[in-house]
């Protein structure tokens, strides 16, 4: 009997693309503040490591995601929906940031990761119920 061949829908591919997206912004676009003159670091830049972290392992999920068999991808992307909702709340929630608003970290690393972030838990959330729906049939 021929195996089935694994579809990539489009919701696989758009969480790879925000989780991938989301840890090169941090990595390169949109990170937090940069090192004091004197070479120590503010809280803001371990909220950047930590947001770093959980992205990239969210991107490996979603990678993942796309090439294991339909039991285990409901998990995935459950857990992928909570990787998302603590990264929304690791800048200024769990990891304080600078307090001027003015800041690179206010002003733009703590909006990208927050929209970011609620994009994942859309789609992530959209998946889960895909996700549900085929494994109820």
């Amino acid at each position: 009997m021929k195996a089935k061949k694994r579809k990539n829908g489009v919701w696989d591919i758009a969480l790879f693309v925000l989780t991938l997206f989301l840890f090169l912004g941090v990595t390169l676009l949109f990170g937090p503040c940069a090192p004091r003159e004197d070479g120590t670091f503010m809280t803001c830049h371990w909220a950047g490591e930590a947001v770093r972290a959980v992205s990239a392992g969210m991107a490996v999920l979603a990678a993942l995601q796309m090439a294991l068999r339909e039991k285990t991808r409901l998990g995935i992307a459950l857990s992928l929906c909570a990787m998302s909702a603590v990264c929304f709340f690791l800048p200024g929630g769990f990891i304080s940031l600078c307090t001027m608003h003015s800041m690179t970290c206010q002003a733009v690393f703590n909006p990208a990761v927050k929209v970011i972030s609620a994009l994942i838990f859309v789609t992530g959330t959209s998946n889960v119920c895909l996700e549900w729906k085929k494994s109820r049939n």
